[in-house]
């Protein structure tokens, strides 16, 4: 199992968000693609996205807030 952490990079926050992505400063490696985004607030884990794309320095995927919480709500209901 991998673990990594990184910042959103202000191009997830200024552009990506619009098409429900996020991106952040964290290297993947081939294979990676499926797995689960993560954030952790020190109390609670919560899945934000799937990784859809990355190498080294930036990773990013699917983000499941914004419009499409609600899509994911409604299938996992």
């Amino acid at each position: 199992m991998m673990y990594a952490s990184g910042t959103e990079t202000s191009r997830s926050l200024n552009l990506l968000r619009a098409f429900q992505v996020r991106e952040f400063r964290v290297d993947v490696s081939s294979g990676q693609n499926g797995a689960p985004m993560w954030t952790y607030d020190g109390t609670t884990r919560s899945i934000i996205g799937v990784v859809s794309y990355g190498g080294d320095e930036v990773a990013g995927g699917v983000w499941f807030g914004g419009e499409n919480q609600a899509i994911v709500s409604a299938f996992i209901a």
